[in-house]
């Protein structure tokens, strides 16, 4: 029985993580005051961009480039 609430409690949180994340794309993407800026769907969604090149080692050179254009 106390099986069951842990499965229930851990279901409810990630669904409620998953909720949140959705939230958080859809008002970046279309309700954000940078929204109008031009740039790639996943860099104005997410922060995936940036950790891509900050993992890479070259976010410095791609920030200074991005902020040239």
């Amino acid at each position: 029985m106390a099986t069951t609430a842990v499965w229930f409690g851990l279901l409810l949180a990630v669904k409620a993580v998953a909720l949140w994340a959705v939230a958080k794309l859809v008002y970046n993407v279309y309700f954000h005051p940078l929204r109008r800026y031009p740039g790639p769907l996943l860099a104005r969604a997410t922060r995936l961009y940036h950790v891509y090149y900050d993992v890479r080692g070259v976010s410095v050179w791609h920030v200074k480039a991005w902020h040239e254009k």
